[in-house]
């Protein structure tokens, strides 16, 4: 599959706090077809400023089901040089 033209998009939290406030806006973008998330990574910084990095495919149903409606799909097209630019 071509996937293309692509644009890159890192959301930030204040505190590493995310309480789920733009996923409604985000739904409907994507619900709209205005926008479509071909791949996502989640990366949480700790309080000791170590990086957890998510892919898809390992989070578990509960945060799964929170981001479902976003249909976000796992391609595995973020590189490490990526995460690192984030």
């Amino acid at each position: 599959m071509t996937f293309g033209p692509l644009d890159f998009i890192a959301l930030e939290f204040p505190g590493n706090r995310f309480r789920g406030d733009i996923l409604p806006e985000l739904f409907d973008l994507v619900q709209s077809g205005i926008i479509r998330i071909v791949d996502m990574v989640i990366v949480l910084k700790r309080e000791d400023g170590s990086l957890m990095v998510r892919e898809l495919q390992e989070l578990d149903r509960d945060h799964i089901a929170v981001i479902d409606p976003l249909k976000a799909e796992s391609n595995q097209m973020i590189t490490q040089a990526d995460i690192d630019m984030i």
